[in-house]
């Protein structure tokens, strides 16, 4: 189901008023099983129930978070093995790894809401 104009976060409460047949029955379908019901952002300009990207993001943020999340994986598992084989390994290395991969996330999603604007 896709709501226009709601920016929703996990686990946030919304009261809604479900009114379709169709969604009721859908929703009743999914308290009596072990489904999940959820609700999009509907893509803006879009009359049709086309979900956003990513939390309203796009692909430029998409991207970076795939790439960087990947990159501080490795990092991470790099220091887990080396203090698995007895070195001292580098925390510090994660740790300013982790200030830049934030950094760089943060101007992913700057850099993805001014290209939609332009777009």
């Amino acid at each position: 189901m896709t709501l226009p104009n709601a920016i929703l976060f996990p686990g946030a409460l919304l009261p809604l008023y479900i009114f379709e047949p169709r969604y009721r029955r859908m929703l009743s379908e999914c308290l009596q099983s072990h489904r999940v019901f959820a609700i999009a952002m509907q893509k803006p300009g879009c009359t049709r129930a086309i979900p956003c990207a990513v939390a309203g993001m796009g692909l430029v943020y998409g991207g970076s978070a795939l790439v960087l999340g990947g990159v501080f994986l490795r990092e991470a598992h790099h220091l887990l093995r080396a203090v698995r084989e007895g070195g001292a390994g580098s925390p510090n290395r994660l740790f300013h790894w982790s200030i830049t991969y934030l950094s760089l996330l943060f101007a992913a999603v700057a850099l993805d809401v001014v290209l939609r604007g332009w777009l």
